[in-house]
């Protein structure tokens, strides 16, 4: 497949809608083979339960607020223009205290 140079604007590909997540592949527009991305929108107050990965996620703020929490009770509280690396095997959750949309990486 042939890649051609384009502009994505992040924030335009997905939209909050109250009491629920959004999300959206990248992979179709950026055909990396070796990482999932997903763009996610969280309506203020919305959450992702405690969960895992198998790979390392690298998330990036790209509008709003995030509180990513740690079992220990650790928060990193992300703005716009921040990022996380969060270790694979490592449980975390997400809490947006305001609307929220992140880009989140997956890879080995």
């Amino acid at each position: 497949m042939k890649i051609e140079p384009s502009v994505l604007n992040l924030t335009d590909l997905v939209a909050y809608h109250e009491g629920r997540i959004s999300s959206r592949s990248l992979n179709k527009k950026v055909p990396f083979n070796t990482a999932k991305m997903t763009l996610l929108a969280l309506a203020a107050d919305e959450t992702i339960s405690r969960e895992q990965s198998d790979l390392h996620k690298f998330v990036l703020v790209i509008d709003g607020q995030v509180d990513i929490i740690f079992p220990n009770n650790e928060v990193f509280t992300l703005n716009v223009n921040d990022t996380l690396l969060i270790p694979k095997g490592t449980w975390h959750e997400f809490r947006a205290p305001k609307d929220c949309k992140l880009l989140q990486i997956e890879a080995e």
